[in-house]
């Protein structure tokens, strides 16, 4: 994908009605199945357009569906339950709607994957969707819509302002930069100019010293620091990714999505979830022409004056209920990674960690992030939720070392007692 091209029309309406043909045609070709097609709705702008654009294909008699359905999971009494907006997705199109209460899973159900893959065990929010994958496919579905990939391709970049110090744009650059939180003054303002624009070309070796002397480390404080030499961890880390020279800024941060770790192993991770369910998960905003589109349109039509999705809300005006289509807040589900983690032990899962006596990580700051967690939640989450990946990321990573080694060692002993016997 080229992500220095660019389109450029004379009106908001035009770039509007453009997005909406491609998600269209995008929708058009992922709803093509066997029996009828499940949709995810979560309440949230990206899975409400899918449901309401498939809805009106349906409508029009341009696909050939069996049927169609929506499945979400509710949080009664959470401040994350987004119920008020999925009824009113439900009511606009007088959908065949299912509803799901989740809970935490067991450890039974992450040691099930790790047995079963030889692999890391899914995320929280898998075991949320678990429940709703067999309902689906016991009502006949086996291709299910996902919002997927509207937050990567509509979102936008809160670094927008950037290119607009670049255009010397000084006035609406402060301007987007408060509303989408890139800097509340100068001194943000010169720290984000040094990150984005000076700092990538510091030579590595001064780069080092710099960070010795403020306290910031190449490699994590809470990975163990032989571990992390052995492996050749902070090379690996100071690695500089693919970024095409022509694009602007925001646009060399859409581009780096498309291949972003991440995002790679959360659509592994889905895939792997659905595929056990008999099922195949497909995403109209992940669609190459969307990320096409994306990557050639002006910032100002994904991000605009602190509301972001602009050209999504645009294209979407008879696709959503005004409730969902002019919200700006976003839920986040750290709570429910939270939430699993106590189910499974809480901070005793920390105690003793196998990958903390290999000295993998560092067992004294992990229970740390554990407890600053914690601390967070009572909160209300107002701390870095970035602690809720690393926590899980290390559970996962034990739970798979201590289950896989641990039966490759049975395997072992039961073939030498075979030889014995022989």
């Amino acid at each position: 994908m080229d992500p220095s091209k660019s389109i450029c029309y004379s009106s908001d309406e035009e770039y509007a009605e453009h997005f909406y043909d491609l998600f269209r045609e995008s929708a058009r070709s992922k709803m093509r199945a066997v029996g009828p097609v499940a949709a995810d709705l979560s309440g949230g702008l990206d899975s409400s357009s899918v449901v309401g654009m498939a809805r009106k294909l349906i409508s029009e008699n341009s696909v050939a569906c069996s049927g169609f359905e929506t499945f979400s999971w509710v949080f009664p009494g959470r401040e994350y339950d987004e119920s008020d907006y999925i009824d009113d997705v439900i009511a606009k199109w007088g959908l065949i709607a299912h509803k799901v209460e989740p809970h935490p899973a067991p450890l039974d159900h992450f040691l099930e994957q790790v047995t079963l893959y030889q692999d890391f065990p899914g995320y929280p929010n898998g075991p949320v969707v678990s429940p709703l994958m067999p309902l689906a496919r016991s009502r006949g579905c086996r291709v299910v819509l996902t919002g997927e990939g509207g937050d990567e391709w509509t979102g936008g970049s809160s670094n927008y302002y950037i290119d607009l110090l670049f255009k010397l744009s000084l006035r609406q650059a402060a301007r987007e930069g408060r509303q989408n939180g890139g800097f509340n003054g100068p001194l943000d303002l010169l720290l984000n100019l040094v990150r984005a624009l000076i700092w990538p070309s510091v030579p590595r070796r001064l780069q080092r010293t710099i960070r010795a002397v403020i306290n910031r480390p190449e490699v994590p404080d809470w990975i163990g620091s032989e571990f992390a030499k052995r492996t050749g961890l902070a090379e690996r880390l100071s690695q500089k990714e693919y970024k095409p020279k022509k694009a602007s800024y925001s646009q060399k941060e859409r581009y780096s999505l498309i291949t972003y770790g991440w995002n790679v192993h959360s659509k592994e991770n889905q895939d792997r979830l659905n595929a056990y369910h008999q099922m195949e998960a497909r995403h109209p905003l992940n669609d190459r022409r969307i990320v096409e589109f994306s990557l050639a349109l002006p910032e100002n039509q994904l991000c605009r004056d602190g509301t972001n999705k602009f050209i999504l809300r645009s294209a979407g005006r008879d696709l959503l209920p005004p409730s969902v289509r002019l919200r700006r807040d976003k839920p986040h589900f750290a709570q429910m990674f939270l939430d699993q983690l106590q189910t499974l032990g809480g901070a005793s899962l920390f105690d003793s960690l196998s990958i903390a006596r290999l000295g993998w990580v560092n067992a004294d700051k992990v229970r740390l992030m554990y407890r600053r967690m914690e601390t967070f939640a009572r909160e209300g989450f107002t701390g870095p939720v970035t602690y809720i990946w690393i926590l899980w990321t290390i559970f996962g990573i034990d739970l798979w070392r201590r289950s896989v080694f641990a039966e490759q060692r049975r395997g072992r002993q039961q073939a030498g007692t075979d030889e014995r016997k022989i």
